[in-house]
């Protein structure tokens, strides 16, 4: 089968931020970095225009339930 060709989903987008959560010490808190364990929790913000020009800024907490729970 062919794929659709390629189109942009949020354009244009101004910023893309990713923060990944792991427990420590029984509390959830931001990683530093993650290697091979996987997070309980990404927050993802993003920064877009919209068609009148003015910026708009989403944010959304995703729970991920297979994460390192403790």
């Amino acid at each position: 089968k062919k794929l659709a060709p390629a189109r942009a989903l949020a354009a244009p987008v101004e910023k893309l931020h990713f923060k990944y959560y792991g427990f420590e010490d029984g509390k959830l808190k931001p990683k530093k970095s993650v290697n091979k364990e996987i997070p309980v929790a990404v927050m993802v913000q993003i920064d877009f225009r919209e068609v009148g020009g003015s910026v708009r800024h989403l944010q959304r907490m995703i729970n991920i339930p297979i994460g390192n729970l403790p």
